[in-house]
């Protein structure tokens, strides 16, 4: 069995490089020459291959931006990220949650019972256009009842504390100060009052209170930072507390400007929720050395991408509707009421993602 899954491997890796080579010598002959009447004549390129020079030339332009020291200094290596979103059979792609995870991940799980491995040379990134991203995370939030019981710790009620709608209880504030110097501590920034000597004295005492934090800093690494933020809700308000306050707003809505002056609370304390973390700062674009840069909003190129792996299927489905590139006025729409200098703020908290992935800045 482990013979045959190596003789299949090989022989997927040969097609892609068969395929890939068939690829350049087409791209190579689409230059402008003459017939013998002298007129000029341009051999045709397929809306899919064109879709495949596009994935590898933003792969380029990363790679090109990345080798610019300030670039690099600003996207370090962050693995204990990539590992919760990078999936890794039959090929590495890093796909961040509002990014159409849920449909990668279908279709990835089902693509890897037939190709086992993992294809390193087809190393792909999937980005969105910032905004579109989070618009799609303001919908989720705040689009239904379902998803008010569902993010009641996650966002609403870290909403309506930030918004002055709940008053802040001592135990959460010391709680998201205290994961947040845990988190810190265990990915290398060594500040507040996690020393390598306090860590030491947390596993002599299992009693010791900060224990807990550096337990739950463990867990943020394999699951995401909004298990921070979890933790405080639930360590600073009982769950009677909790039930009356979920009853009593029950009608509470947050408009666009609310929202992402929540998006920034959550940066300013260290505890960004994934739905809403930069994808440079989930996927490691200066260390991974991707081939491919996928463009959500484009589905011939994730089309194009899996052709490469000869399956019968290669269309990742929608598994939620797509926000799209932000050209349509309903996604505009979103952003008519931020203000000028909130906005500014939010473009510049994502300028990596615009940079590195070439997106367009909207300006209002």
């Amino acid at each position: 069995m482990k013979h045959h899954n190596r003789v299949t491997s090989v022989l997927i890796m040969f097609m892609v490089a068969a395929g890939t080579l068939m690829w350049r010598l087409l791209h190579s002959d689409q230059v402008s020459r003459k017939d013998n009447s002298g007129r000029s004549n341009q051999i045709q390129v397929s809306e899919e291959e064109s879709a495949g020079q596009v994935i590898r030339e933003r792969a380029e332009h990363l790679a090109r931006e990345c080798r610019r020291p300030q670039v690099k200094q600003l996207n370090p290596a962050r693995p204990w990220m990539m590992r919760i979103h990078t999936l890794v059979c039959p090929i590495p792609v890093c796909v961040a949650p509002k990014v159409g995870s849920t449909a990668w991940k279908s279709f990835m799980s089902q693509a890897c019972a037939r190709i086992p491995g993992s294809l390193q040379d087809l190393k792909t990134l999937v980005v969105r256009h910032p905004l579109g991203r989070l618009v799609s995370a303001y919908k989720k939030v705040t689009g239904s009842h379902q998803t008010w019981n569902d993010r009641w710790q996650e966002y609403w009620l870290p909403a309506l504390i930030h918004k002055g709608s709940v008053a802040p209880s001592p135990q959460y504030l010391t709680t998201l100060k205290k994961v947040s110097q845990a988190y810190g501590f265990l990915t290398g920034k060594r500040f507040g009052t996690f020393s390598r000597h306090r860590l030491n004295e947390t596993k002599k005492a299992s009693s010791n209170p900060e224990r807990k934090f550096i337990t739950l800093a463990k867990k943020m690494l394999t699951v995401g930072k909004h298990v921070g933020v979890v933790a405080a809700v639930n360590i600073g308000y009982s769950t009677t507390e909790q039930s009356k306050l979920k009853k009593y707003f029950s009608n509470a809505s947050f408009t666009m400007a609310e929202f992402l002056e929540h998006v920034l609370w959550t940066r300013d304390v260290d505890l960004l929720d994934h739905h809403w973390t930069p994808i440079s700062q989930l996927c490691g674009p200066c260390t991974a050395d991707y081939k491919y840069i996928v463009r959500h909003e484009n589905p011939k190129e994730a089309e194009y991408l899996l052709g490469l792996l000869h399956l019968q299927e290669n269309t990742i489905p929608r598994k939620h509707k797509s926000i799209g590139a932000l050209h349509d006025k309903s996604d505009l729409q979103y952003f008519e009421d931020v203000p000028k200098d909130l906005m500014a703020i939010i473009i510049d908290m994502y300028k990596q993602d615009f940079d590195l992935f070439s997106y367009d800045k909207i300006s209002k």
